[in-house]
């Protein structure tokens, strides 16, 4: 009788000394290691698996102890990050499939992002400063905070995606910018890239304004739209930017480019260069999506975000002239037609925020209820899962009739997102 070898898959972030790598997610061939199929016994193997997978398969009978029984308490606990796809599973994990799930174990969840969240700020608000004063940035400690984040989108999407809505006027620049790496990433990862291209890919859309560092703060913070010598200036930030990365020898020509044509759009009416078409890289067109996207649906000094529903429309309505069809239409699939954060109205006239959904219900997705139907904010907060509900006669709560504008209904989603799960905006 052959020897049947049971294989747990495991996200990179839970790997550990003393664990069996029976295989990777991708050919062994794209992961430099001596052999295919080894226990962990250092810190470079480490580093390596979690530069180049997002999970690999871990055999139990050839782990040590105690590795892989600590491995799974994580896995099992309450904890986990789970073995989840960007953006699908990782919800039905921390909610099951009750009509009220636990609040607290998504909360933990959402916490668990905000911390390497917090990291990514803190680590861009010190590059900003660097660069202001001449230094260089610092790619390794960036290529860190991209692994944890690549990490940590990974397994656990629905909770990252979630806080890109704790947007702040004040601190456009840095905000944007991790929120346009944590969607970059799910959005990379759902077209199936890994290892080191997504972490190219995750980089340049970390530092892709670092150009603005040295733009006049009185254009970045101005309450009208902007004229045409504003606009001079600011078209200039792509072209400063990858000059302040120039001084680091090791960034990739990938993380150059995104940062030098983020803007450029395929009908060539984009800046600084008006490239058009296949000029623009794929892994650029990318990153400009998710920038545009970000930026559209966020308020800013001179202008009020608009909800994501009509953002994705538009952006599709436009797609043949800016950055794709195809490509606009993968992102619309990847964010879901409620996308995380959206304000939704169910079919008994309550509302309530998308909290995510799992890949057999996304029209049903799970929800934080906000305000009765009878227009009347809850006294208390309560998750519910739509595909849990049961179908009966007359209005229920089991579908989502509209997206709709949190401007209209008093609804301010990031007050909400920090007061449920404890955060400072």
């Amino acid at each position: 009788m052959t020897e049947v070898h049971y294989l747990t898959r495991v996200p990179v972030a839970l790997l550990r000394h003393g664990l069996y790598v029976a295989e990777p997610d991708r050919p062994w061939n794209e992961v430099p290691v001596m052999f295919q199929g080894f226990v962990i016994d250092n810190d470079e193997d480490l580093r390596i698996l979690r530069e180049h997978c997002s999970f690999v398969y871990v055999e139990e009978a050839r782990s040590r102890d105690p590795a892989y029984s600590d491995l799974q308490a994580d896995l099992e606990g309450p904890e986990t990050e789970g073995n989840a796809d960007p953006g699908q599973t990782d919800i039905s994990a921390a909610v099951g499939s009750v009509r009220h799930p636990d609040k607290g174990r998504f909360a933990k969840r959402v916490r668990a992002a905000a911390a390497t969240r917090s990291e990514a700020i803190d680590f861009l608000h010190q590059s900003w400063e660097d660069a202001r004063l001449g230094r260089t940035v610092r790619t390794q400690q960036a290529r860190r905070v991209v692994e944890n984040m690549t990490a940590q989108v990974s397994s656990n999407a629905s909770a990252s995606m979630w806080l890109t809505n704790l947007k702040k006027k004040d601190e456009y620049t840095s905000a944007h910018s991790v929120n346009v790496c944590v969607l970059t990433l799910a959005f990379g990862m759902y077209l199936g890239l890994r290892g080191t291209q997504l972490a190219n890919l995750g980089l340049g859309a970390l530092l892709h304004d670092v150009g603005k560092v040295n733009q006049p703060p009185e254009i970045l913070r101005k309450q009208a739209p902007l004229n045409v010598q504003d606009w001079e200036i600011v078209r200039c930030h792509p072209d400063e930017g990858v000059e302040i990365l120039r001084q680091n020898k090791d960034i990739p020509e990938e993380v150059l480019d995104i940062v030098r044509m983020h803007h450029e759009r395929i009908d060539g009416k984009g800046f600084p260069r008006g490239l058009t078409g296949v000029e623009i890289p794929d892994h650029v067109r990318i990153v400009a999506l998710v920038n545009l996207y970000d930026s559209l649906t966020t308020d800013r000094p001179y202008r009020a975000g608009r909800p994501a529903d009509e953002v994705l429309q538009d952006l599709y309505n436009e797609s043949e002239r800016t950055l794709g069809a195809k490509l606009v239409q993968e992102f619309i699939h990847c964010v879901g037609i409620f996308p995380v954060g959206s304000l939704v109205e169910l079919d008994n006239g309550a509302l309530g925020v998308v909290v995510g959904s799992s890949p057999e219900s996304r029209l049903r997705p799970t929800v934080l209820l906000v305000q009765t139907p009878d227009g009347q904010a809850y006294d208390k907060r309560l998750l519910l899962n739509l595909a849990a509900e049961p179908e009966v006669n007359g209005p229920t709560a089991r579908h989502i009739r509209r997206v709709v504008n949190p401007a209209g209904y008093d609804v301010d989603v990031p007050a909400i997102v920090a007061f449920e799960f404890g955060l400072v905006l």
